[in-house]
């Protein structure tokens, strides 16, 4: 798992991004999220990434202390 830091979140709180080390943004949307997690700017978060065919997105976001 990769680790980064929710930079925006929608304001209904579904979709947003991660901007993960080296400075860079990753989309994500908390349906594909254990328990459609809800995080905020500035959470620190782990997540994944897959590959799809409009980029790279981030998934399975977890909330870390």
């Amino acid at each position: 798992m990769q680790k980064g830091i929710v930079s925006w979140v929608d304001p209904e709180g579904q979709r947003g991004m991660v901007r993960v080390q080296g400075g860079h943004d990753l989309p994500f949307d908390a349906a594909d999220s254990p328990g459609r997690a809800r995080v905020r700017p500035g959470d620190h978060v782990a997540f994944d990434v897959m590959q799809t065919p409009a980029g790279p997105v981030a998934l399975n976001l977890i909330r870390k202390p």
